[in-house]
């Protein structure tokens, strides 16, 4: 066999060979790299050789690549596996973001920053590579014009309208048009803040502006919903499967690699690239606990924390209450509802009527549960009427979905005008979400829901949640310090709707980026093993 070059070899190799040799050859060329002069002191002391004035000058930044190279290099020496695979991308991905960002950092570079720079660039970009060829081998292909949609598994929802692809999964267009609009709220949010012109508007707008915050609520209301609903299924109705370790894996691939990138990112732009107790306390979700990290780096990351402990406590919930429940959804609900009026009295005793509250316990689960509570309770309803739904549901102006989110519009405005009126929002979310996913009849705004580009957004709304404001305060040149207490400003205001517009486009166009490159590889990874084992 006659080979033209480097790309005939690996050509050559079984495909998971070449990917692990690109890999594994760019967590060389990257840790190779790091003994470059751009790392090192404009001056070593005298009497030091190359390696010390090229390492001694290190801080947490520079650990950081260290270990995405070693973890790189490390998954290219085993076996061929696509968790592995996922780990040289996600490694390689985020060692291109931290040169970049050491790049821009011109106190932190010295001798020959363009070496430095390029060589880290080469590494790193053939480390990720390597591992986004190994997902891509054999992923499956959304169907042509003409051609049936595949069943991912079990057949979808039929109460759940048009459909739209998600890393290879169908998915409720409603659905991910609602996460769609919940983000866009907090976005809204963000851009009033940044653009600090509260003292210029009418109190109706300011209200409706801050009101924008109420998307992170909503977005716990529909996590109650959906992920309580298989242990409605298995634990209170007896039927179906339920494997705790499909869960444990299923949110892990959905949550873990972009929060992680986002962390990394935003702490390496601090000063040194963060302290030591901040990269920990963020790696493990305790961030809400330490006024050190609570709504620093990334203020809306607080609520990943709080939606990941209900993802670890949501089992055990669910078994209890599906114990005290013994078959009986109503003995269910009086379950979910106690534990949701207990969630409240706390919020109200501990943050509400608290003239100074601990933060620890504004944001923290045990006082939003609550919120999830709702959703739960939503579940159990959508099983009550997947059984029997009542007669008048499709019929009349009760069947009717648009008169269900009508409904809430009274709440919300109930909660954005008086923000100790918050649990209402609990009712408002609810109803929306009951007038999308129950077998309703649809009407303007349910088809609405169903627009295509808006389900779009939503299917990237966890990047565009994440990324936005960084992004926002980027695009306004106007540092913005969350803390506690409220915003800290730095800078000086602009026009609400030139920021607005502005920070619009660009947070869309870097989530749709964002979920492409990081998000989309390893979502696909749930639907192979969900393929694998039968479960959707």
């Amino acid at each position: 066999m006659r080979l033209a070059g480097l790309g005939g070899l690996l050509r050559a190799c079984a495909p998971s060979a070449a990917g692990r040799i690109a890999s594994g050859a760019g967590a060389a060329v990257l840790l190779g790299s790091l003994y470059l002069r751009w790392y090192g002191p404009e001056a070593p002391p005298a009497g030091t050789g190359r390696a010390l004035s090229a390492w001694g000058a290190f801080g947490t930044l520079d650990a950081v690549l260290v270990a995405a190279a070693a973890a790189g290099l490390w998954a290219a020496a085993v076996r061929p596996a696509r968790w592995l695979a996922a780990l040289r991308a996600l490694a390689g991905a985020g060692a291109v973001l931290l040169v970049a960002v050491k790049a821009a950092s011109p106190p932190a570079i010295a001798g020959s920053p363009r070496e430095g720079v390029a060589v880290a660039l080469l590494g790193a970009g053939a480390l990720a590579a390597g591992g986004l060829a190994d997902l891509r081998a054999g992923r499956p292909r959304a169907p042509r014009a003409g051609e049936a949609e595949p069943a991912p598994g079990r057949p979808l929802d039929p109460a759940a309208g048009a459909t739209i692809w998600q890393a290879g999964e169908l998915r409720a267009a409603r659905v991910e048009s609602l996460r769609a609009l919940a983000a866009l709220c907090v976005v809204a949010t963000h851009v009033f803040i940044v653009a600090q012109v509260a003292a210029s508007t009418s109190g109706v707008v300011t209200h409706a502006f801050q009101a924008g915050a109420y998307g992170v609520y909503f977005f716990f209301v529909l996590s109650g919903y959906l992920l309580f609903r298989p242990f409605v299924r298995r634990l209170v109705d007896g039927r179906g499967e339920l494997s705790l370790r499909h869960y444990a894996i299923n949110r892990a691939l959905r949550i873990l690699p972009l929060y992680y990138v986002v962390v990394a990112v935003l702490l390496a732009l601090h000063v040194n690239g963060g302290r030591p107790d901040q990269w920990w306390r963020f790696a493990l979700f305790a961030e809400n606990y330490s006024a050190g990290t609570v709504l620093r780096a990334d203020s809306p990351i607080w609520s990943l924390a709080v939606e990941v402990h209900f993802y670890v406590v949501l089992p055990l919930v669910a078994l209890a209450v599906g114990w005290v429940a013994r078959g009986s959804r109503a003995r269910a609900a009086l379950g979910v509802v106690a534990l949701g009026l207990a969630s409240l009295a706390a919020r109200v005793l501990l943050v509400q009527a608290s003239a100074a509250p601990d933060f620890r316990w504004t944001f923290s689960l045990p006082t939003l549960f609550f919120f999830f509570a709702g959703g739960m309770l939503l579940a159990l309803l959508r099983a009550r009427w997947d059984e029997r739904a009542p007669g008048w549901a499709g019929r009349g102006a009760l069947g009717a979905g648009d008169l269900w989110v009508a409904a809430s519009a009274p709440l919300w405005a109930l909660a954005a005008w008086r923000t100790d009126f918050e649990p209402v929002v609990v009712a408002a979310a609810f109803l929306v979400v009951a007038g999308c996913v129950l077998r309703l009849r649809p009407g303007v705004a349910t088809r609405v829901l169903e627009w295509r580009p808006l389900a779009t957004l939503g299917v990237a709304s966890y990047s565009l949640y994440l990324w936005h404001v960084p992004l926002i305060t980027a695009v306004g040149g106007n540092p913005v310090d969350f803390r506690p207490t409220g915003p800290v400003f730095e800078g000086h205001p602009h026009r609400l709707l030139y920021l607005g517009v502005l920070s619009l486009a660009v947070c869309c166009a870097a989530a749709l980026a964002s979920y492409a490159l990081i998000e989309s590889p390893f979502l696909r990874l749930r639907r192979r093993w969900a393929a694998r084992t039968g479960r959707s």
